[in-house]
């Protein structure tokens, strides 16, 4: 009597064995680098700023929302004199909170300017974040101006100050917010937003005594 042949022990079969656990392995592998990526950021975030940089050395920093084991290290270390955040303030929220006590505890001016998240609202929520930058610039009182991410509002922030105050290059300002995290695909809308506001925004800052006059021609982002 003939006995049938174990299909794992031909060679095809141990062929076919051999590709499976390569594939369990695999698997598993790609599961730890997914579990410890989602892990690194918050861990990453209690040591370093998230999206912290310096748009005028001494003067003017940007940033996402800090997180509250290092906000009053962050705004000590920089001595920082006024926060503006872009975002709305959520007492409930711990980050929030922490930054709120940490300002009140060193005596830091906050101010805060509602945004949405896509870097859109009310234009004079930018006009008042950049009249707080100006002073800082022109006094040397250091200003940290933040929202969550520290991407969209912020970067329109400071594309805004690059372009209106400081009169650089659109593709200087473009750079910068597209290598701070913005990114044209996810929010193409930002750049519509500001092309379509910047001559607004322009009169805003003449009218609070930030810059001379409107420019001519005004800035256009992306073209």
């Amino acid at each position: 009597m003939e006995t049938a042949a174990d299909p794992a022990l031909s060679p095809n079969g141990t062929l076919r064995t051999a590709r499976l656990r390569i594939l369990v392995r695999f698997t598993a592998a790609a599961a730890i680098v997914v579990a410890a990526l989602a892990l690194w950021e918050p861990i990453h975030q209690r040591f370093v700023p998230k999206q912290f940089s310096v748009v005028v050395p001494g003067r003017i920093y940007r940033s996402g929302q800090i997180s509250a084991p290092i906000i009053r290290e962050t705004l000590t270390r920089y001595d920082i004199q006024t926060v503006v955040a872009l975002q709305h303030h959520d007492e409930n929220n711990p980050k929030h909170r922490a930054e709120r006590e940490a300002t009140e505890a060193l005596g830091i001016r906050a101010l805060h300017f509602h945004l949405r998240g896509d870097g859109t609202g009310e234009i004079r929520s930018y006009a008042s974040a950049l009249a707080e930058m100006a002073r800082a610039d022109r006094d040397g009182a250091a200003v940290l101006v933040h929202c969550s991410a520290g991407t969209e509002r912020t970067g329109a922030a400071v594309a805004f100050y690059r372009l209106l105050v400081q009169n650089r290059p659109a593709s200087e300002a473009y750079e910068e917010l597209h290598r701070r995290g913005w990114d044209p695909s996810d929010n193409p809308q930002l750049l519509v937003y500001m092309n379509d506001h910047m001559a607004e925004l322009a009169q805003r800052l003449v009218e609070a005594g930030v810059i001379d006059r409107v420019p001519e021609p005004l800035p256009v982002l992306g073209r």
